[in-house]
């Protein structure tokens, strides 16, 4: 996993780069067993959508468990926040945010020892 990075893209509102990052969880199937870290980053150039990004780089193993229709899938779960969480931020101008998404979202990118392998990067 120490090669993989995913790439959230949004719309600052006022906050750059100054976003802290918890990371809740990160799992494939039933293994809890990788760590991530994540940064928030100033996209350039800037996009419709996207003047900046929350990158996220992983650790550790994730052993898949075999079974490919339940507990193959990858998770994140993540909380970026101001250092006093103070200001507002609406996802709903961000390049990557898709209200009706319940899987895979093609505007949140993946990336594999820095190419680009899986999803659209903003215009």
């Amino acid at each position: 996993m120490s090669t993989v990075t995913l790439r959230y893209w949004y719309k600052d509102e006022g906050l750059g780069t100054t976003l802290q990052f918890a990371g809740d969880y990160v799992s494939i199937g039933y293994s809890n067993q990788g760590t991530m870290t994540g940064k928030a980053v100033a996209a350039s150039p800037a996009a419709t959508g996207a003047d900046h990004y929350l990158e996220l780089t992983f650790t550790g193993t994730l052993a898949a468990q075999g079974d490919k229709l339940t507990n193959d899938q990858f998770f994140v779960r993540v909380t970026a926040h101001t250092a006093n969480y103070q200001g507002a931020v609406d996802v709903t101008n961000d390049y990557s945010y898709n209200a009706g998404a319940t899987g895979y979202n093609n505007k949140i990118t993946l990336y594999g020892s820095g190419k680009l392998i899986s999803g659209v990067e903003p215009s």
